[in-house]
């Protein structure tokens, strides 16, 4: 994956996913400078940076003109309303725009679809490298274990302060179970109790204390059962993935693209 030094814009500086993009940055060989945009609730956050590359940007759209210009990208985690307001910009500022904010309805996500005609957008609920290989996985898994056999469940457990459940991870893993099935779409059992039904796949959600996110997608057989995990230990793996992927965006033509286009991770359709 070839990395190119680049200028970066960091939308949602002040939020926890903000300063750890800011510390991979920081980090990061390949990334030269960063325009921090705070929004106005994190306005304190602004004095007194710590990060030698970052600078205070005036605001969004004049941070996204000025990285484009340098051939940079933007990487934005904020909240889904500012994410999809955001692209629309990242589209006509022709800026690649990376975004890992979750929890977005179908009309911000089409707010950032629409972008990609524009601009190359990579999206992901979540930007670890090793769950887009777990996604994989999974999506292979349920390519080999039939639903009439095998039961779906997927438990993630995320910090007190996660607004959505279950997590756009989670979703995601579900998504990859029906595509290794080759059906619509998981769905969500949320609090109904009962018998399950044909080919449905579960949630199980738990919120609590600092625990930075864990998922587990168990297949269930009569006499058997496998289960493919991931856990992390710290928000600074979201934010490497987050930088990697916004490298790889400066040198791609528009589109709408994910982690796995970024890993040339193929689908289980492809592996045969």
């Amino acid at each position: 994956m070839k990395e190119t030094p680049s200028t970066l814009a960091v939308l949602g500086a002040g939020g926890r996913m903000g300063q750890a993009v800011l510390d991979e940055g920081e980090r990061e060989q390949h990334v030269l400078s960063m325009l921090a945009v705070f929004s106005p609730e994190t306005q304190a956050s602004q004095e007194g940076l710590r990060w030698s590359k970052a600078r205070v940007a005036k605001d969004a759209a004049t941070a996204l003109s000025e990285v484009v210009s340098c051939g940079g990208a933007a990487i934005d985690f904020t909240t889904p309303e500012a994410a999809a307001h955001h692209a629309l910009l990242a589209a006509k500022a022709g800026c690649p725009f990376v975004c890992g904010t979750t929890g977005l309805a179908e009309r911000e996500m089409l707010s950032l679809r629409d972008a990609s005609a524009d601009c190359a957008v990579v999206y992901a609920a979540n930007f670890s490298l090793g769950v887009a290989t777990l996604a994989a996985l999974v999506e292979r898994a349920a390519s080999l274990l039939s639903g009439d056999e095998f039961d779906a469940e997927i438990f993630e457990m995320h910090h007190r302060y996660k607004k959505d459940a279950p997590s756009g991870t989670a979703l995601r893993l579900g998504e990859a179970v029906a595509r290794g099935r080759g059906t619509r779409g998981g769905e969500r059992r949320g609090e109904r109790g009962g018998m399950r039904e044909h080919g449905e796949v579960g949630y199980g959600v738990l919120r609590g204390g600092g625990i930075v996110g864990e998922h587990r997608v168990m297949f269930a057989g009569r006499d058997e059962r496998i289960t493919l995990g991931h856990e992390s230990f710290s928000r600074a793996l979201f934010a490497t993935g987050a930088v990697k992927a916004a490298l790889w965006a400066c040198g791609q033509p528009p589109g709408f693209y994910s982690v796995a286009d970024m890993l040339k991770i193929s689908s289980s359709k492809e592996l045969g």
